[in-house]
C-alpha cells in the first residue's frame, strides 16, 4: 500500500511538473512573439511629418502682364519651398498652365534655368536633386516661356499658371528622388 501511494505520488508529481513545464514554455513562446522585431530595411517603418510651404519671392507674382505674354518672351519668376516638417524630404514640382481654361503648350516653364539642382523625368515633374533638410528652404527660379506661335494680341487671354509641389520622406525611400515612392 505504501509502495502504491509512492507510485501515485510520483505520477502526480510527474504530471504536475509536466504541466508546469508546458505552462512555462507557452509563456516564453508568447513573450517571444510579442518581443520579436525585424531589422531589415523593408521591415522598418518610420512615422514622421512631411510639411512644406511655398511662396512667391518678394515683389513677384505669377500674374503675367500682357507685355509678358508676347510671342518669344521669357519671364523669370522665383518661388521658395520650405520644409516645415520634422523629416528630410524629397520634393518635386511641375507647372500646370492653362490658356483660356484649356491645357496649352504655347506657354511653358523651365525650372532652374538649366542648372543642375533639378532633374526632369519623362513624367513632366522636376525633382530636386538632394533631400530638402527639415527646417530649410530652397529658392526655385523658373522661366515662363511664351511660344513664337502665340498670338500677338494676347491681352484678352486668360492665363492660369499653377505650380504643383509634392514632398515625400527620404527615410525608407530610394536614394534617387525620381524613383522615390510618390503618391499620384
Amino acid at each position: 500500500m505504501k509502495r502504491l501511494k509512492l507510485i501515485v505520488n510520483n505520477k502526480l508529481a510527474t504530471i504536475a511538473l509536466s504541466l508546469i513545464f508546458v505552462i512555462m514554455l507557452s509563456v516564453n513562446i508568447t513573450m517571444a512573439y510579442y518581443r520579436d522585431s525585424v531589422t531589415e530595411n523593408n521591415g522598418n517603418f518610420i512615422v514622421g511629418s512631411v510639411d512644406i510651404s511655398a511662396g512667391v519671392n518678394a515683389g513677384q507674382s505669377f500674374n503675367l502682364t500682357p507685355a509678358e505674354l508676347l510671342p518669344g518672351e521669357t519671364t523669370l519668376r522665383s518661388i521658395t519651398i520650405t520644409n516645415n516638417g520634422l523629416d528630410d524630404t524629397y520634393i518635386r514640382i511641375r507647372p500646370v498652365i492653362t490658356l483660356d481654361s484649356a491645357a496649352t503648350t504655347l506657354i511653358t516653364m523651365d525650372v532652374d534655368n538649366g542648372g543642375t539642382a533639378w532633374v526632369t523625368n519623362a513624367d513632366t515633374w522636376y525633382y530636386y536633386n538632394t533631400p530638402l533638410l527639415f527646417g530649410t528652404g530652397v529658392a526655385v527660379d523658373t522661366d515662363i516661356i511664351v511660344s513664337n506661335l502665340m498670338e500677338s494680341d494676347s491681352s484678352n487671354l486668360a492665363v492660369d499658371i499653377k505650380i504643383e509641389i509634392q514632398a515625400t520622406q527620404v527615410a525608407n525611400n530610394t536614394a534617387d528622388p525620381t524613383t522615390a515612392n510618390w503618391t499620384t
